[in-house]
């Protein structure tokens, strides 16, 4: 039997294995490092100040107009299975996706 990718993922391959790793990239986990979460500093002014580090103190980055944002830098083959963007989407919304050092 062939290797199995984890990608195409429906009832008919539900029970096979995959030797393939999940990453989750957010702004808590910048870099999807496996239990990277909770860890940033909390902001002197913010309202989770008091919690300290081990709360989500980092739930969401804020781009301004004209500001540029890098998601993620991530090493190796990969599939990008999901995206979520909240907040003011709008058709004035870039977003830019390079592969491969493009």
């Amino acid at each position: 039997m062939t290797a199995f990718n984890g990608l195409e993922l429906h009832l008919g391959n539900l029970s096979r294995l995959s030797s393939a790793q999940s990453r989750s990239i957010s702004a808590e986990n910048p870099r999807g490092e496996r239990g990277g979460g909770a860890r940033a500093e909390a902001d002197p002014d913010g309202k989770a100040r008091h919690l300290g580090r081990g709360w989500k103190c980092r739930p969401a980055v804020s781009v301004d107009p004209g500001e540029t944002l890098e998601m993620a830098d991530i090493q190796g083959p990969g599939a990008i299975q999901s995206i979520w963007i909240t907040g003011s989407v709008s058709r004035n919304l870039i977003l830019r996706m390079y592969w491969d050092g493009q």
